[in-house]
């Protein structure tokens, strides 16, 4: 392990450099950059200071291509290391996790691909219904706007409208007459 720019290696060097790399972190609490403290098994150690202040451990981050949280530990150095080690094997464990999903993903879309090519199963199903809605959108009138063009002339709307609710009513089909809502005519 590497903390700044000494070397650990040998008998107590994992103690030693666990004591020296809280040390630098911990000296550089009030700095809110992520620097490079030291180097570890090919991984870069970094910290920042804490986003809420310096009354909270500094952020402890390991880095390969990406970049991984790990836990400083002030009072014990070895929990550093520990946490650090921690978040390198569960390395492992995340790529097989993503390598699975990856399989699962790639699976679905083959299974999705097959579908694509295949009619739709319930098409004439679909085809009857949309025709019923057709018709019973015509008896129920719901389709009168479609239907319904507004005239060029508004003089000539006026000519050819019926002037009264009941005679609009009937159609104007009966002149001098209007129709009551049981169809009854009602004599002016």
């Amino acid at each position: 392990m590497t903390v700044g720019n000494r070397t650990f290696c040998g008998k107590g060097a994992r103690e030693e450099a666990a004591k020296a790399l809280n040390e630098v972190v911990l000296s550089w609490r009030n700095d809110g950059t992520a620097q490079v403290r030291g180097k570890f098994k090919g991984f870069e150690i970094l910290s920042r200071g804490h986003a809420l202040g310096v009354d909270n451990d500094p952020d402890l981050l390991v880095r390969g291509a990406l970049t991984y949280r790990a836990q400083l530990n002030p009072e014990n150095p070895l929990g550093t290391i520990q946490s650090i080690e921690h978040a390198i094997r569960s390395l492992d464990r995340r790529a097989g996790e993503e390598q699975r999903e990856i399989q699962r993903q790639e699976k679905a879309l083959a299974e999705y691909k097959e579908q694509l090519d295949r009619p739709f199963e319930h098409e004439q199903r679909l085809k009857e219904l949309l025709v019923k809605q057709a018709q019973l959108n015509a008896a129920l009138d719901l389709d009168k706007n479609e239907r319904q063009v507004a005239p060029d002339d508004p003089q000539m709307e006026k000519e050819q409208s019926p002037s009264t609710f009941g005679q609009r009513f009937a159609g104007g089909s009966c002149p001098g007459t209007t129709l009551n809502r049981c169809n009854a005519v009602i004599a002016p």
